[in-house]
């Protein structure tokens, strides 16, 4: 194929924005997750909750790419917010950033339905970035 048809076929495909919820109640975090994010992704959309409870209302509105979610919020705590998460989404992927990383935190999430768990301190690197597009779901 030549490159001039090579690039019209790219540029004729739809472009499926990248839809974002990040589930932190830590407004720093989120402002930290928000920043690595649009660093990756630009042009994606972003929508933030502090709760669990703000988490059912708006995925029972919208459908997202990515979920990135801490595991300590107000209203749920641990694990038991990836499997709430799962029982309104089945379809985005889940990334759990958390400061509580034990091997047993991380084997229950993964069993929970979480596609991945890394440490928050991650959000500062590199490895976000490779989290995120591991991960990603158009």
């Amino acid at each position: 194929m030549s490159e001039n048809k090579h690039t019209e076929n790219l540029l004729s495909q739809p472009i499926t924005k990248i839809r974002v919820l990040i589930v932190e109640d830590d407004k720093n975090d989120r402002i930290l997750l928000k920043e690595g994010i649009l660093n990756v992704w630009p042009d994606s959309e972003i929508d933030e909750v502090s709760s669990m409870w703000e988490t059912y209302e708006t995925l029972k509105k919208s459908s997202y790419s990515i979920v990135l979610l801490d595991l300590n919020l107000e209203d749920t705590l641990g694990p038991s917010s990836v499997e709430e998460i799962r029982r309104l989404d089945r379809n985005s992927s889940v990334v759990v950033f958390t400061n509580l990383i034990t091997d047993e935190i991380i084997s229950r999430c993964l069993k929970a339905g979480a596609n991945h768990v890394a440490p928050k301190y991650y959000i500062h690197g590199e490895m976000f970035k490779e989290i995120l597009e591991e991960h990603i779901k158009l």
